[in-house]
């Protein structure tokens, strides 16, 4: 008590003088700062009862149609209604200090700071909404002395300056090199400067089939691949990938580093039409190694091309004795562009299908395009950067066309100029929603806003979402498809099946809006790639020390509740349920078996499998989920008990509860 009276009699708070009934009731206090010290005056603080946060489930749906929009964002939504006037709140003063009356210390509450009307040494000031103590419920003491930062950003003139610039002045940060962000793209073989793979293993392990050979001997050095099976209702998987030559099949291709130019070189040989001349292409980009597969990106520049195109994935997990096609070594991605199935020949690609304007927008730094009138194709750039690993604008200086500091932090000419934290975006103290949409942007399923409505989150001038706005200004001007497909969801329509979803089952977790803690990505994640383990999480999953952070859970009492069994040891942790492998990137492995594998279609009736994406939901399907109970085993949806727990137990007889609606 000492040290409040103390606070309040050095002019902590901006209301009056000490009261003889606040010392005895004491009411919550604090400053509002900016994150470069300026106390921030007439900034509303406002005190959102955590019961108040709405926990209404939310489906699939709920977010195609737009009805949970009205409480997806926990915080901002409440301060957006009409309820906030029954919220306490306080405005601050011109010291940034305040007083809140009327709050019951006995309730929880998450400190939030509306900035509409906010200035800064007198003027109008640009800031975010949220500040840093807006993600955790408070009560009694922990209302008091509150010191609560709030953000700025860069303003829409400025510019990109790339990540080297930055880490001139926070070199404390050149371990996002180990980032798997920073190595999405690269030259085939080739790390640059600001990038590391000292902790991705295997990473390269698809380059090492493209064996060394000459234009002379690539066919009987190169590995070859066999494409047949053509199947023209799926999608960009068309054609089965054979690694010995199969019956009937249609195409042949070579993996070769041509020795003499340094160069990984794909061949392709029409097996149908052997007249059809053979096409040797440059491997100009690889993508991914990090997370179990690798995309090979074909230059095409002899037949006026200047884009990039997708074709082939190597998946570090598959296995050719797989009978699902889709789970093998090679699977095709996009053979079919250079493929005419009606006349069996080779043709060249669509000029719409390059990854310039359908991908790079996720990943380029200071990301644009630019329509080519010579070539016809919609190309892109990155922020110009010595650092930078590939120049795929064609302008003679590498670009930066992975994720940098400015995807999260905003563009940084205007900061560089201050030298302090002015007029960059500093995602701490953003409000949680705000922060973890930094994510959502592009771990969504969304479609873009552009005239091309593809998975690039872009609105209709193709422009990126900057950092820190609100899901509500993302979903209205960046996307015309608010979240994934229900094709790429389980028949619970509820998990993700496929990659680059997990803000869309984030957004349906209990972590996402509670009476507790609103988590954030960076609560389990280090993007500066400082976390220790797999996914930079920067704690042990599999121990539980990554959960542990924040739940103070028994193991055993925990499965007797929910199981009505106890498994004892140390073997079971709270992702032998929790955040299972759900979603898939490559091939995933084989979780529980239920006969003798045979390689043929009948071992469909056996396997059980396990994925490689974990689903970001907090519910654990159950067995009766529409999308496993049922099944054919090898179609089912991946839960943990058929695959973890399977491995030892038959899952067929454990007893779980039916599940809740939609789950």
């Amino acid at each position: 008590m000492v040290a409040f009276v103390s606070a309040l009699a050095l002019g902590a708070c901006h209301d009056g003088a000490l009261s003889p009934s606040l010392v005895t009731s004491p009411k919550p206090f604090g400053v509002v700062r900016t994150t470069w010290g300026e106390p921030v005056a007439l900034a509303r603080v406002i005190l959102v009862p955590s019961d108040a946060v709405s926990t209404t489930p939310i489906t699939a749906a709920d977010v195609l149609s737009g009805v949970s929009e009205s409480y997806d964002e926990p915080l901002e939504d409440l301060v957006a209604s009409a309820a906030v006037s029954t919220f306490a709140q306080a405005t601050t003063g011109a010291d940034g200090t305040f007083t809140v009356n009327g709050v019951d210390m006995n309730r929880s509450y998450y400190p939030f700071v509306a900035v509409a009307n906010a200035q800064v040494g007198g003027q109008a000031a640009d800031l975010f909404p949220g500040g840093t103590m807006s993600r955790v419920a408070r009560s009694g003491n922990a209302l008091l002395d509150m010191n609560i930062e709030v953000t700025g950003h860069p303003s829409s003139t400025a510019t990109h300056v790339g990540s080297s610039t930055c880490l001139t002045c926070h070199s404390d940060y050149t371990s996002q090199k180990v980032h798997a962000h920073r190595f999405g793209f690269r030259q085939p073989g080739v790390t640059g400067a600001l990038q590391s793979l000292v902790r991705k293993s295997g990473f390269d392990a698809g380059l090492a089939f493209f064996n060394d050979a000459t234009t002379s001997n690539f066919k009987t050095n190169g590995t070859s691949l066999w494409y047949h099976g053509y199947d023209g209702s799926r999608g960009f998987d068309k054609f089965l990938i054979a690694s010995s030559d199969p019956t009937g099949a249609e195409i042949r291709i070579y993996l070769w580093r041509d020795t003499a130019a340094g160069k990984y070189k794909v061949t392709m040989e029409n097996l149908a039409t052997p007249s059809d001349p053979d096409r040797t292409f440059v491997v100009d980009l690889t993508y991914g190694g990090a997370m179990f597969k690798q995309r090979y990106m074909l230059a095409i520049p002899d037949a006026g091309y200047a884009g990039r195109y997708a074709f082939l994935q190597y998946q570090h997990q598959g296995d050719d004795f797989n009978y699902e096609r889709t789970r093998k070594v090679w699977r095709d991605y996009g053979m079919d562009a250079f493929w005419n199935s009606t006349t069996k020949l080779f043709q060249f690609p669509n000029k719409t299908q390059n990854i310039e304007s359908n991908c790079m927008a996720c990943h380029a730094t200071g990301y644009r395009y630019f329509d080519n009138l010579t070539t016809g194709e919609r190309l892109c750039d990155g922020v110009d950067d010595a650092a930078g690993v590939f120049d795929i604008d064609g302008d003679a200086s590498p670009d930066e066309i992975n994720v940098g500091c400015e995807v999260c932090h905003g563009a940084g000419s205007e900061h560089v100029g201050f030298a302090n934290a002015r007029a960059i975006v500093s995602p701490k103290a953003l409000s949680p929603s705000r922060e973890t949409q930094l994510c959502g942007r592009c771990h969504d399923g969304v479609l873009g806003k552009d005239d091309r409505a593809n998975m690039q989150p872009v609105d209709s001038a193709g422009r990126m979402a900057p950092p820190g706005i609100s899901r509500t200004e993302f979903l209205r001007d960046y996307t015309s498809r608010k979240g994934p497909s229900t094709d790429d969801l389980w028949p619970d329509a509820f998990h993700s099946k496929t990659s680059g979803q997990q803000y869309a089952d984030f957004l349906k977790s209990a972590h996402h809006r509670n009476e507790r803690r609103l988590v954030t990505c960076s609560d389990c994640h280090d993007q500066h790639g400082k976390g220790a383990f797999d996914g930079e999480l920067k704690g042990d999953p599999a121990s539980g020390a990554m959960c542990a952070t924040c739940h103070a859970t028994e193991i055993n009492a925990h499965l007797l509740e929910k199981t009505g069994s106890v498994k004892s040891g140390a073997s079971t942790t709270c992702t032998s349920c929790h955040f299972s492998k759900i979603a898939k990137s490559g091939a995933g492995t084989r979780g529980k078996l239920l006969g003798t594998l045979t390689g043929g279609a009948g071992d469909a009736n056996i396997t059980y499998w396990q994925n490689d994406i974990s689903s970001h939901h907090t519910v654990v399907p159950k067995k009766t989920n529409v999308g496993v109970s049922g099944k054919v085993p090898g179609t089912a949806m991946p839960v943990p008990y058929v695959n973890a727990c399977g491995t030892c137990h038959d899952a067929s007889n454990l007893q779980f509860s039916s599940p809740a609606i939609g789950k």
